[in-house]
């Protein structure tokens, strides 16, 4: 889709914050070592499906750390972007319906977001890709 409109695509994730400073008993590993460690993780994790989906060298992967949906957020404001994709969340009956953050960012989110869900039966016919002004 991202092609189609001529834009940059940016694949996001967040992970959850650890506590700064603290050390593990009997452990040289600091959660700071531990904290860099799950974000490179998750780079690496984001990466995979995008090189075997072909999705350019242009696409940026951003792992930021703190609460998804403000995470979410403040990228938006940062790079002005004009649309969020995002996969619907599917653990628990609540969860299937639309899942917290998803609810916060239709809510809060400057830019328009979509919801999907993950491995969707059919295409979409159309769509419409607002544009930001």
């Amino acid at each position: 889709m991202a092609p189609a409109n001529q834009a940059r695509l940016t694949a996001p994730a967040v992970v959850d914050e650890l506590p700064v400073g603290a050390m593990l008993n009997g452990m040289a590993l600091t959660m700071d070592i531990l904290q860099r460690a799950l974000v490179e993780d998750e780079e690496r994790r984001l990466r995979t499906p995008l090189r075997t989906a072909d999705a350019g060298d242009e696409t940026e992967v951003k792992v930021a750390v703190g609460t998804p949906f403000l995470e979410v957020i403040r990228e938006v404001l940062r790079d002005g972007c004009a649309l969020v994709l995002i996969s619907v969340e599917t653990s628990g009956m609540v969860g299937r319906l639309f899942g917290s953050d998803n609810i916060h960012l239709l809510r809060k989110c400057p830019c328009s977001v979509w919801l999907c869900k993950p491995n969707a039966g059919r295409p979409y016919g159309r769509s419409i890709i607002p544009t930001r002004e």
